[in-house]
C-alpha cells in the first residue's frame, strides 16, 4: 500500500493528543501539559484565572474563555505559548474588510 500524504512528507502520523491537567494553586490554575506518554509534564504554565473559565480543545490548542469577562486566550500544546484574541463581542460587530 501507498504511503499517506503525510507519511510522504517525511511527517508522523503518530496521534499527537496530550492530556492537560488544570490545577488550583490558591492564586490561579496550573495548566500542566503532559507528554505524549503521560509519564511527565512537557509544558506548564500558570494561569491567573479571575473567576470561572471554560477550556476547550481544538485542533493543537487550548482555548479559555473568560465566563463573566470578554477575554479569550489560545494555548499552543507545542510549545506552550499563549496568545489573546481580540474582544471577541466587540471583533463580531464589525464590519468585514
Amino acid at each position: 500500500m501507498p504511503p499517506s500524504s503525510t507519511e510522504a512528507k517525511g511527517e508522523s502520523t503518530e496521534s499527537q493528543e496530550r492530556l492537560a491537567l488544570l490545577r488550583d494553586i490558591g492564586d490561579g490554575e496550573r495548566i500542566c501539559i503532559l507528554n505524549p506518554e503521560c509519564t511527565e509534564v512537557e509544558i506548564e504554565h500558570q494561569w491567573p484565572v479571575d473567576g470561572e473559565v471554560s477550556v476547550v480543545a481544538f485542533q493543537n490548542k487550548l482555548v479559555f474563555f473568560g465566563i463573566h469577562s470578554r477575554r479569550v486566550d489560545l494555548m499552543d500544546l507545542s510549545t506552550g505559548q499563549v496568545s489573546s484574541l481580540p474582544d471577541m463581542k466587540t471583533a463580531r460587530s464589525l464590519p468585514v474588510c
